[in-house]
């Protein structure tokens, strides 16, 4: 049962932070309000801007199989490699979460609801910790962080563009990331904690009957 848990803390922390990262990239209006935010330093207009990252959405997202701009090699091969990235961050999604309710089934047959509640509870618990961690790195090393994820994700360097010719990172400059990703991690904390206070009251009584054992 103990394996069982464990199994179920980790995919439920990939499938909570694959499903939160896909639906914060592919969030349209986050990047209109960041384009009236951040300090927009590039060649078009901002509502042209919005026109190519659609664009760019429907090409990430499969809707489409070539992009409708024109773009340097460099960056065609950088979005190809984006695009097989969310192709499996997709895949990831679906799978943890299969795999989590499949385990969470297998708990109620063995224990009831009322493990299975436990469970989720500690999940949340276990997920927090995690993204507290990830804040703090970030906070403290943002661009080492950003570094080490390029250098894991992409097995090439053509994610090393040049903003004087390639319109990409001007579309996204570091400061897009940098809010995106204190975007992902609020949303994230924020699920955890809502989690936590409606599953904290079911486990009261057994929370409490176990820190009494302990005096």
């Amino acid at each position: 049962m103990k394996l069982l848990k464990i199994l179920i803390f980790f995919y439920f922390f990939i499938s909570l932070s694959s499903v939160i990262v896909f639906f914060s990239v592919f969030d349209l209006n986050y990047y209109q309000n960041q384009y009236d935010l951040i300090n927009f330093n590039q060649k078009i207009s901002k509502s042209a801007a919005i026109v190519q990252v659609k664009d760019l959405y429907d090409y990430l997202n499969g809707a489409k199989d070539q992009v409708s701009f024109t773009y340097t090699n460099r960056e065609l091969l950088h979005l190809s490699d984006i695009k097989n990235i969310i192709f499996y961050l997709k895949l990831t999604a679906t799978i943890s979460t299969i795999l989590t309710i499949v385990l969470l089934l297998k708990i109620y047959q063995k224990t009831g609801i009322k493990s299975v509640l436990e469970t989720l509870l500690w999940s949340n618990l276990f997920s927090l910790i995690i993204y507290f961690l990830l804040t703090i790195g970030f906070v403290t090393g943002f661009d080492q962080l950003f570094l080490l994820f390029h250098q894991i994700m992409f097995r090439n360097d053509y994610w090393l563009l040049d903003p004087e010719t390639e319109i990409l990172i001007n579309l996204f400059p570091p400061q897009f990331f940098a809010n995106l990703a204190i975007k992902i991690l609020k949303t994230l904390i924020f699920v955890n904690i809502i989690s936590i206070i409606l599953l904290l009251p079911m486990q009261a009584k057994k929370i409490k009957q176990y820190f009494f054992s302990k005096i």
